[in-house]
Protein backbone atom coordinates (compact mmCIF):
# COMPACT_ATOMS: atom_id res chain seq x y z
CA UNK A 1 0.00 0.00 0.00
CA UNK A 2 1.30 3.66 -0.40
CA UNK A 3 0.84 6.18 2.14
CA UNK A 4 0.93 9.90 1.92
CA UNK A 5 2.94 10.95 5.95
CA UNK A 6 3.10 14.53 6.84
CA UNK A 7 4.96 16.11 9.76
CA UNK A 8 7.75 17.69 10.87
CA UNK A 9 11.39 17.18 10.70
CA UNK A 10 13.05 16.54 13.93
CA UNK A 11 16.74 18.30 12.82
CA UNK A 12 15.36 21.47 10.75
CA UNK A 13 12.13 21.63 12.15
CA UNK A 14 10.28 22.26 8.99
CA UNK A 15 6.83 20.80 7.53
CA UNK A 16 8.09 17.75 5.70
CA UNK A 17 5.79 14.80 3.42
CA UNK A 18 6.67 11.58 2.35
CA UNK A 19 4.92 9.28 0.05
CA UNK A 20 6.08 5.65 1.26
CA UNK A 21 5.28 1.91 0.04
CA UNK A 22 4.63 -0.02 3.02
CA UNK A 23 2.77 -3.38 4.14
CA UNK A 24 0.86 -1.40 6.73
CA UNK A 25 -0.29 2.03 8.10
CA UNK A 26 2.01 1.32 11.57
CA UNK A 27 4.87 0.11 9.10
CA UNK A 28 4.74 3.35 6.86
CA UNK A 29 4.72 5.10 10.46
CA UNK A 30 8.12 3.78 11.41
CA UNK A 31 9.84 4.26 8.03
CA UNK A 32 8.64 7.92 8.37
CA UNK A 33 10.35 7.97 11.90
CA UNK A 34 13.50 6.30 11.10
CA UNK A 35 13.73 9.23 8.02
CA UNK A 36 13.99 11.72 10.61
CA UNK A 37 10.40 12.66 10.82
CA UNK A 38 7.59 13.55 13.75
CA UNK A 39 4.05 11.56 12.18
CA UNK A 40 1.69 14.01 12.38
CA UNK A 41 -0.90 12.57 9.76
CA UNK A 42 -0.83 9.23 7.64
CA UNK A 43 -3.08 8.84 4.55
CA UNK A 44 -3.65 5.82 2.37
CA UNK A 45 -3.67 6.58 -1.35
CA UNK A 46 -3.05 3.44 -2.90
CA UNK A 47 -6.00 4.12 -4.93
CA UNK A 48 -5.77 8.26 -4.71
CA UNK A 49 -4.35 10.76 -6.71
CA UNK A 50 -4.25 13.49 -4.07
CA UNK A 51 -0.64 12.90 -2.84
CA UNK A 52 2.29 13.93 -5.31
CA UNK A 53 6.06 14.29 -5.49
CA UNK A 54 6.93 17.48 -4.70
CA UNK A 55 10.84 18.86 -5.56
CA UNK A 56 10.68 20.83 -2.12
CA UNK A 57 8.54 21.27 1.23
CA UNK A 58 8.14 24.66 2.76
CA UNK A 59 10.78 25.63 5.00
CA UNK A 60 13.39 23.37 3.96
CA UNK A 61 16.19 24.55 2.02
CA UNK A 62 16.32 24.72 -1.70
CA UNK A 63 20.43 24.77 -1.24
CA UNK A 64 19.97 28.16 -2.99
CA UNK A 65 21.69 29.71 0.25
CA UNK A 66 18.05 30.52 1.29
CA UNK A 67 19.45 31.61 5.03
CA UNK A 68 17.86 35.43 4.71
CA UNK A 69 17.89 35.37 8.90
CA UNK A 70 21.29 34.83 9.01
CA UNK A 71 22.00 37.52 6.38
CA UNK A 72 20.23 39.65 8.51
CA UNK A 73 21.41 39.07 11.64
CA UNK A 74 25.26 39.90 10.25
CA UNK A 75 23.60 42.97 8.76
CA UNK A 76 22.59 43.80 12.07
CA UNK A 77 25.98 43.26 13.30
CA UNK A 78 27.74 44.72 11.12
CA UNK A 79 25.72 47.98 11.41
CA UNK A 80 26.18 47.67 15.22
CA UNK A 81 30.05 47.85 14.79
CA UNK A 82 30.12 50.34 12.68
CA UNK A 83 28.18 53.09 14.89
CA UNK A 84 30.36 51.69 17.84
CA UNK A 85 33.28 52.27 16.21
CA UNK A 86 31.62 55.81 14.84
CA UNK A 87 30.95 56.67 18.36
CA UNK A 88 34.55 55.77 19.84
CA UNK A 89 36.27 58.07 16.90
CA UNK A 90 34.01 60.87 17.63
CA UNK A 91 34.69 60.67 22.14
CA UNK A 92 37.98 60.91 21.24
CA UNK A 93 37.43 63.59 18.66
CA UNK A 94 35.70 65.87 21.21
CA UNK A 95 38.42 64.73 23.74
CA UNK A 96 41.00 65.60 22.00
CA UNK A 97 39.37 69.23 21.13
CA UNK A 98 38.80 69.90 24.92
CA UNK A 99 43.13 69.27 25.79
Amino acid sequence: MRYHITGINHDKGSHMTLDIDAPSKAAAEKMASHAGMDVQHIQDVTNHHEAHERQTHRGEDPGEGSGWIVKWIVGIVVVVVIVAIAALVWVRIRMNAHH
